[in-house]
């Protein structure tokens, strides 16, 4: 594959990625009406069939550094979802639910628009909470358990972003409106619906989801081996590593 071609699969990856999740079309300056990506089932898997269509474009192995690194990291995209560490994913940082929570970190508030803008992010946290809930049940129903104690450690965190002794993140993002009026109103309904939605979630991981989660912390070699490629960017021996480090 010459470099010409490369760049000809990573502007279609890029188009096709763009129209599935919200943060490939603003990193490529389009216009986004709402950032909070789609976190049900089906949303993961449109986001690995885009991946996966573009590493099969690349062929075996390309020859120029744009099709290496591109074949690189959407090869550790596609095992990472295949080994079920994609959709089974929560740990206390940088987990797809934390974005339900920081993407208001980003949007202006400054204008009306902007604050309308706001509040179709806030119907849209209230679906991303149950949307996240029916992928890690989907999951674990699979055989992807996660460790129950990181469970437990997310639900402590989601629980204290609407803590109603302490800030009701969500209440008190809506309460920041300088205004009276309709939008006033919309605001308020919605950061309720949010955060009902993330009471719900958490109610989801204390009960349903930890009944389902694992005792032991491990994730065991295999999937040890995927996911220390993707971020290493390189397979190592694992055996081998060890004995080094215990060296």
């Amino acid at each position: 594959m010459t470099q010409h071609e490369s760049w000809a699969v990573a502007d279609d990856y890029l188009d096709r990625r763009a129209a599935v999740d919200p943060d490939a079309a603003a990193a490529l300056g389009r216009p986004v009406d709402c950032l909070v990506p789609d976190l049900s089932p089906d949303g993961f898997a449109a986001r690995h069939q885009v991946d996966v269509a573009a590493r099969a474009a690349l062929g075996d192995e390309p020859s120029d550094v744009l099709g290496s690194a591109m074949a690189e990291r959407l090869s550790a995209d596609i095992a990472l979802y295949d080994c079920g560490f994609t959709t089974s994913l929560l740990a206390p940082l940088a987990t797809p639910v934390h974005r339900l929570r920081e993407v208001f970190d980003d949007l202006p508030r400054d204008t009306e628009d902007d604050w309308q803008r706001v509040a179709g992010h806030l119907d849209a946290v209230a679906g991303g909470y149950r949307a996240y809930a029916a992928t890690l049940t989907e999951s674990a129903r699979r055989g992807d358990r996660i460790a129950a104690r990181q469970v437990r450690i997310v639900a402590d965190q989601c629980a204290s972003w609407i803590d109603p002794d302490g800030t009701d993140f969500y209440r008190a993002l809506a309460g920041e409106y300088p205004e009276d009026g309709p939008l006033a109103g919309r605001l308020v309904r919605a950061a309720e619906q949010a955060s009902a939605a993330a009471d719900g979630f958490v109610t989801f991981l204390r009960r349903d989801l930890l009944a389902m989660a694992s005792d032991s912390d491990p994730v065991g070699a295999d999937i040890y081996q995927v996911t220390s490629r993707a971020f290493l960017g390189a397979r190592v021996e694992l055996a081998e590593l060890y004995d080094y480090g215990w060296s």
